[in-house]
């Protein structure tokens, strides 16, 4: 039984939006989801009452002594159980550089989904939430980049954007002309584009500020997170580190900064050379300087620019140059906003770039198309007079997923179990492959439309997913590319090239679609590596637990 503390347990009503103590109950949720335990289970196996845990996730933070028992609980690794004790004993602290080599970010990720407005002051570099993915794999491929860290990022990076496409969330992100310029020649106008796109969202204002104003280097990046039109943190993110600042005075000087910026800046010029008016500042070089005159729009306190994007554009990455009748007629409504693109066009979070386009969305049907393959086996298996459980036993695979899957629901099998049952119901593991491909691309859409190139000759597939290396080293890839391709974190990707986890149909057609080749034809590549294990080559009746019990024959009769 955990003892119950009050005097080291700070609440968040007096200490709100601590940095420590939002860490602690992030990480304490994180680490109790990844084990799979219910908030009420884990209360009973700890002897405390369910309320006072979801106290500790949300609303209080225990002593130390108290959070090292629940890391132990929890079967948390030396590091994992360090940052808990850590952020327990730095509860009540308004300041906290967080150092932690893969998750120091995480904590601002926690605060982005807290405020309902979020300012980003970005002089050098393009925020990451308005990259496009091909200026993001550049990046990712730099020499300096923390592959840990990044593998991090890309796993917050989908429930980031989605909040990026909330309604009700405000985002103002303030752009140095500096960072504009660094984007490479090539990728410009793609960027631009995808700037011009989300500008068009009414809850984002994407703001330029020229050299002259502020000069790179003067005011450090940061982010201030505001909730209830009052800022609750400043996040200052490092190479290795992030700082978080709670302070009220603080805070306080950060917003009138936020104000200064948001004043001096304006809007950002998207349009091509063939468009642009006379006079207007392009890209390809340095806007003169302003007036430095208070903008009226701005004394009033509407502070949100009326961007006047491009034409639309079908993709998120595209070189095609707009023609000028396709620019929109700005003469007559200067004020009026024009959007680019649907909220169906938004930014996902798919990881694609310009030679990999994004994954196929799903059908339009609300209602996903029956399974093919489940109803197949059900035949097969009622051929080979087979009940669940011998099939179950056969395979390896359990009782109820089998049920669901002869039921016509979509599940999650890996390849080794397809294999299996191909193996068992004595069928061509190439014609399950073609029905496994099939259900995908029906919930999950077909292939990109394009050339489809030939696999290499088989090679390498006396190893564990053999085949994935031989495909990759042929079109000279590094992992941390085709992982970014098939938008898969690195980590994992790594983990099935070395054959430490099951190839899952996913992840298989995701690799196909990355590697433009042929979907049925990589999986089916992919079962042929896998060897058939031992209850394959035998009857499947006699691996049963009732055929096990039942008597020998008799050999008069």
């Amino acid at each position: 039984m955990i003892r119950r503390r009050t005097d080291y347990t700070p609440k968040r009503s007096s200490a709100e939006h601590k940095p420590a103590a939002l860490g602690f109950g992030l990480t304490l949720h994180q680490l109790r989801m990844a084990r799979g335990i219910s908030m009420r289970a884990f209360a009973r196996s700890i002897g405390i009452q369910a309320q006072q845990l979801w106290n500790w996730e949300h609303t209080r933070v225990p002593h130390p002594t108290d959070a090292a028992f629940i890391a132990g609980a929890l079967r948390a690794d030396y590091t994992t159980a360090q940052r808990i004790i850590g952020h327990a004993r730095h509860a009540d602290l308004r300041d906290l550089v967080d150092s932690d080599h893969r998750e120091h970010a995480a904590i601002a990720w926690h605060y982005e989904r807290l405020a309902d407005h979020t300012t980003i002051w970005a002089p050098t570099l393009i925020p990451d939430l308005l990259r496009i993915p091909a200026l993001d794999l550049t990046l990712l491929n730099h020499p300096l980049v923390d592959h840990d860290h990044a593998d991090a990022h890309a796993d917050a990076m989908p429930q980031r954007r989605a909040d990026l496409a909330d309604p009700r969330r405000r985002y103002t992100f303030l752009i140095g002309d500096t960072a504009l310029h660094a984007c490479p020649e090539h990728l410009r106008s793609d960027q631009l584009e995808q700037l011009a796109t989300q500008a068009a969202r009414p809850n984002i204002t994407i703001l330029q500020l020229s050299h002259q104003d502020c000069p790179p280097g003067l005011i450090d990046p940061f982010i201030l997170f505001s909730k209830n039109s009052a800022a609750i943190a400043v996040a200052i993110h490092h190479a290795h580190a992030t700082t978080y600042l709670t302070d009220r005075d603080t805070l306080t000087r950060y917003g009138a900064t936020t104000t200064w910026l948001r004043r001096t800046a304006s809007t950002i010029e998207t349009s091509r050379p063939h468009n642009r008016q006379p006079g207007t500042p392009d890209l390809h070089e340095h806007p003169a300087p302003r007036s430095t005159a208070p903008n009226p729009v701005a004394a009033t306190g509407n502070d949100r620019p009326r961007p006047s994007p491009s034409a639309p554009t079908p993709h998120l990455v595209t070189t095609a140059t707009p023609t000028p009748s396709a620019a929109p007629d700005r003469s007559q409504s200067p004020q009026r906003r024009h959007p680019t693109v649907t909220a169906d066009h938004a930014v996902t979070g798919s990881r694609s770039t310009a030679t990999a386009p994004p994954p196929p969305s799903r059908p339009a049907s609300d209602t996903p198309a029956p399974s093919m393959l489940g109803p197949h086996v059900a035949h097969l298996r009622t051929a080979r007079e087979l009940d669940v459980a011998q099939l179950a036993a056969a395979t390896d695979i359990s009782q109820s997923k089998l049920t669901r899957l002869e039921r016509g629901i979509h599940i999650a099998f890996t390849l080794t179990e397809i294999t299996a049952l191909a193996d068992v119901l004595g069928v061509a593991r190439t014609d399950f492959a073609t029905l496994a491909v099939a259900d995908y691309s029906l919930r999950h859409g077909p292939a990109p439309a394009e050339q489809v190139t030939d696999l290499t000759p088989d090679q390498g597939l006396g190893r564990p997913a053999g085949w994935l290396r031989v495909e990759r080293e042929a079109r000279d890839l590094t992992t941390t590319t085709l992982a970014w391709r098939a938008g898969i974190p690195r980590r994992v990707y790594r983990q099935l090239e070395a054959g430490e986890i099951l190839v899952t149909l996913s992840h298989a057609i995701q690799l196909a679609d990355a590697l433009h080749v042929s979907r049925h034809a990589l999986v089916a590549r992919a079962m042929s590596g896998i060897p058939t294990c031992e209850h394959r080559g035998k009857d499947p009746a006699a691996t049963s637990p009732t055929s096990a019990e039942a008597p020998a024959p008799n050999p008069a009769q």
